[in-house]
């Protein structure tokens, strides 16, 4: 082992005195140099070489391709000359086909054979010859076969044939000739290419053995210079190994340095970072032509300032250094001192509002402010922005809103502003007031939404989400329960506002107080759909459901009880229940209790024999049904229904929602309450003739037959009784709509007028200040307050037309003349609509008494409806107006057309007052009409289909 070792070291010995005398690298790199150099030279010249090879190679294969062609269009000529000897022999008839299609074909050949042949004069000279002597030949052939007949003349045939023959033999001495050069110059270019080849064979294979010695060497050598160097590596290993330790300890030392190093470079980086953003910020400040710059000293003078100031003050450059004290006012020189003091010590100052002097000695406003340089510390800088302006419109903005705040105060009307990005709510003093909010508190949406009924919250949810997604305006009505309890009714309109990204931003409106509005239209509901469901039910129970429905439908309570009266011992029996299944869990249940005086709610109604509300009843009876049943509600209330000053029954409401209480919500309900009583005095009444008709009848049948006559007087009697109440019964409708109009009426009367002065009020202020200078948005909100005081004004109109008296003025006139009018009116819009408009008016109508306005404007109502029920995509439309006289007594007035019709359920409805089932207008023009044609003493039937049409039949009685 030790030998090997020694001789490594011999051979690593004798190599590296080899490497002294001859730098091995050197002479490696050299050697391989000049190599390279001489396999660069040999492989140039053999790259040239074979390109004269490949060169010579291709001239070779065109000489072959041209012979080739040679070959091929002497082979067609002989072709055309056998074709040419067969058409003349056998005759046949389609020879110029054929002889013409071989011409071409060779024809083509040729001007190939042309192309190729382009490098070579004298073979382009020969081509052109043989091209010229085969066109020539053709034309021989042809002739020969157009005027020659080789049966009628066979002999002068043969000598000319002879004589083609020798025509032909010189085309082939050309094509010999042709050929026998290119073979001559193919066998040329072949020697040439051979001898090309032979000389890059040898270069090859010298360059071939060349690499061959240069490679061998370098393997040499590098086998030398691996062992030695794999002997040199063992060497240092052992020294690698011993550094490796102290690397290690040195690394672990310089890291720490390294460490603290950079925690001190990252320092320093930051702070150069801060200061060049600094100085950026200083020198925009300073370039800014907006904010005023200003750096000044203790002394009072300012040394510096830019562009801003001097234009803000007045001042030009040649005027520094200015003093602070003459730009001051003298109220205000303490205050600044103190402020000197507060910069020295605390090293900056507040930004603040200032009054300063200008040069021409005008003041303005600037807000400033100040920190000291921490370069020089006697001097600081301060930055000054102009709120001259801002101040003035502020100042302005305070008067405008302070008038408005008085207008929409008038209207109980307030303003908010939601900050949608921010949530964040702005609320008007009028708000605060109409929500009973302290001024002082913070509203956002979600606490607004939490003021929202809770029936109520959902849609007014779902109604912003709608108006946020879509970008559009929202109006809505709704309740809302104040901070002190109270329901109020709101109507909310509000304009969104959105960014340049087309995003909602914002949102303005107004928010006025309808409660009492919407309070009496309730009331005044349900006063009327209680007399109409008592007026058309046949039958108690009938009545009883409608009415429980309608009741809580149009109060918006959640469930309802109809107690019974036992006639036996004065306990309460349930016999009528309406709500949702969820609040009332057994029906069975409660269909089987009893209630006694004093217990629950009914019970306290019977015990007090008057109306009774609760807001969360306490309860403490033992009835499981009743305890199960009013753990669901928040409030209920009960209401007698007395029949002749006794108490026979009790309806009972309740409410999962709080509701305060109300007097006249109280009158109303007693109201309905005796007027159950009387539905059901007159039913039972109803019931006793009834049962009394039957005993007569059964009487009548036990009567003998001489008694016939008096039993059918009786019978006759009894018809005129049904006669009579049918048209009592008609005639109590009539009292009862009436009854309806009369209190709408009053109702109109008063709230119209009450109504109409704050919006005169409000109209004239928002004129007045939209004519003054406003900014657009406040310009705006004016518009959008005139366009909602428009619209109010039109249902004020309407609604004093209701209160205006039934006794109209009347004359004599002529129907067919307001008809022609109304004709004239709606003409142009039932073309414009595509509607046929057919007036069939019987001539010399007799003149009754009549109000031509009244009548025009009822009858033009008619027509109006007729017309928007009919859809101008559907075709043509159809709308039939005559007038006739039935009888001596009684004139006629049918209006029909083919509209949309109207639904069973609707037909009732559509003289009522607010009814309407179109997306604008008030329900209040079909009432006017009914009201105009019953001044009249006019009868009025109404007949429609859905899908086919309306047809409206007016009667009225001359005499």
């Amino acid at each position: 082992m030790e030998d090997k070792k020694q001789k490594k070291l011999k051979e690593f010995t004798s190599f590296k005195s080899f490497e002294e005398n001859i730098p091995t690298d050197k002479f490696i790199a050299s050697g391989f140099l000049l190599s390279l150099i001489v396999l660069i030279i040999i492989s140039i010249l053999t790259f040239n070489q074979i390109e004269d090879y490949e060169e010579n190679s291709k001239l070779f294969s065109h000489s072959q391709n041209v012979i080739a062609r040679m070959e091929k269009i002497k082979a067609e000529v002989r072709e055309a000359k056998l074709i040419f000897l067969d058409a003349m022999i056998n005759k046949k008839k389609d020879f110029n086909t054929l002889f013409n299609n071989q011409y071409h074909i060779i024809k083509t050949d040729l001007d190939s054979l042309k192309k190729i042949v382009s490098d070579n004069t004298e073979q382009k000279n020969n081509v052109r010859l043989l091209d010229s002597i085969i066109f020539a030949r053709f034309k021989e052939l042809k002739s020969i076969q157009e005027e020659y007949d080789i049966t009628k003349n066979p002999l002068l045939f043969n000598k000319l044939l002879i004589g083609s023959t020798e025509t032909a033999i010189t085309v082939d001495n050309y094509f010999l000739n042709a050929i026998n050069i290119e073979k001559n110059l193919a066998a040329e270019r072949k020697l040439i290419s051979d001898s090309k080849s032979n000389t890059s064979k040898v270069a090859i294979i010298i360059t071939s053995i060349l690499g061959f010695i240069i490679i061998g060497f370098a393997i040499y050598i590098s086998r030398k210079l691996l062992l030695a160097k794999d002997f040199a590596n063992k060497e240092l290993e052992k020294s690698y190994n011993e550094l490796d330790k102290k690397v290690i300890q040195r690394t672990k030392e310089l890291s720490e340095i390294n460490d603290s190093l950079k925690k001190e470079i990252n320092y320093r980086k930051i702070i150069e970072q801060d200061l060049i953003r600094s100085e950026a910020r200083l020198k925009t400040l300073f370039d800014s032509e907006l904010i005023g710059t200003i750096v000044s000293n203790f002394e009072g003078l300012i040394e510096e300032t830019n562009s801003a100031f001097l234009k803000m003050t007045g001042y030009n450059k040649y005027d520094l250094p200015i003093k602070w004290i003459d730009m001051i006012l003298k109220d205000e020189l303490e205050e600044d001192i103190k402020k000197g003091e507060l910069l020295k010590k605390n090293g900056f100052i507040e930004p603040y509002e200032k009054t300063l002097i200008c040069k021409n000695g005008t003041l303005i406003t600037v807000l400033i402010g100040t920190a000291l340089l921490k370069e020089e510390s006697e001097k600081f800088i301060s930055f000054a922005l102009d709120v001259s302006r801002k101040k003035q419109i502020e100042q302005e903005l305070i008067k405008i809103n302070s008038k408005l705040s008085m207008a929409l105060k008038a209207g109980n009307a307030a303003e908010w502003d939601w900050d949608i990005v921010y949530n964040k709510l702005n609320w008007s003093e009028g708000m605060y007031e109409l929500f009973d909010f302290n001024g002082n508190e913070t509203i956002n949406f979600d606490k607004w939404i939490n003021l929202i009924f809770d029936k109520d919250k959902e849609k007014i949810k779902y109604e912003f989400e709608v108006a946020i997604d879509s970008n559009s305006d929202i109006n809505s009505e709704f309740r809302i329960v104040t901070n002190e309890n109270k329901i109020k009714w709101i109507s909310l309109n509000g304009k969104i506002s959105i960014n340049d990204l087309n995003l909602p931003v914002r949102m303005v409106g107004i928010c006025i107080d309808i409660t009492e509005r919407k309070v009496a239209e309730n009331y005044l509901k349900l006063q009327n759909s209680i007399s109409k469901i008592l007026a058309e039910s046949e039958t108690i129970d009938e009545a009883m459901n409608q009415i429980l429905e309608n009741l809580c439908g149009t109060l918006d309570w959640d469930s309802g009880l109809f107690w019974f009266k036992n006639r036996n011992n004065d306990d309460l029996v349930l016999n009528y229940i309406f709500g949702k299944e969820k609040l009332i869990p057994n029906k069975e249940l409660l269909n089987s209790l009893n209630v006694k005086n004093g217990e629950y709610i009914s019970g306290e109604v019977m015990t007090n024999k008057n109306f009774y509300w609760a807001n969360k009843f306490k309860y403490n009876f033992e009835n499981t049904g009743l305890n199960i049943y009013y753990k669901n509600f928040a409030t209920s209330f009960g209401i007698p229904v007395i029949l002749k000053n006794k108490i026979i029954g009790i309806i009972e409401c309740s409410n999962t929602s709080f509701i305060p209480y109300d007097k006249k919500r109280e009158d109303l309900l007693i109201s309905i309450g005796r007027q159950i009583g009387n539905f059901i005095e007159k039913k039972e009444s109803e019931k006793l003739l009834i049962e009394t008709n039957e005993m007569l009848e059964q009487k009548v049948e036990e009567r003998t037959k001489n008694l016939i006559d008096e039993i059918q007087t009786r019978i006759e009697k009894e018809q005129e009784v049904k006669a009579l109440y049918t048209e009592l019964k008609e005639t109590q409708n009539e009292l009862i709509h009436n009854e309806k109009l009369a209190a709408l009426g009053r109702f109109s009367s008063g709230i119209a007028h009450e109504i109409r002065n704050p919006l005169a009020n409000i109209s004239s202020l928002a004129q007045l200040l939209n004519k003054s200078k406003i900014d657009d948005k406040s310009k705006q909100h004016l518009e959008y307050i005139l366009i909602n005081i428009d619209i109010a004004n039109k249902i004020i109109k309407d609604l004093l037309l209701f209160a205006s008296p039934d006794n109209v003025n009347l004359k004599m006139g002529n129907i067919n003349d307001i008809l022609t009018d109304v004709k004239e009116s709606v003409s142009a819009r039932c073309k414009e609509k595509n509607i046929n408009l057919i007036f069939n008016l019987e001539e010399n109508l007799p003149e009754f008494e009549l109000n031509e306005q009244k009548l025009y404007s009822a009858i033009l109502n008619f027509v109006t409806n007729s017309i928007d029920a009919i859809d101008e995509n559907s075709g043509e439309g159809k709308i039939e107006v005559s007038s006739s006289l039935t009888n001596k007594n009684n004139l006629k007035v049918i209006i029909s057309d083919t509209g949309s019709g109207i639904s069973p359920e609707n037909l009732d409805k559509i003289f009522e007052p607010f009814f309407t089932t179109k997306d604008e207008g008030t329900g209040l023009g079909m009432g006017l009409a009914y009201s105009a044609i019953k001044a009249h003493r006019g009868k009025i039937e109404i007949s429609s289909v859905v899908g086919e049409g309306t047809t409206i039949e007016i009667i009225f009685k001359l005499n």
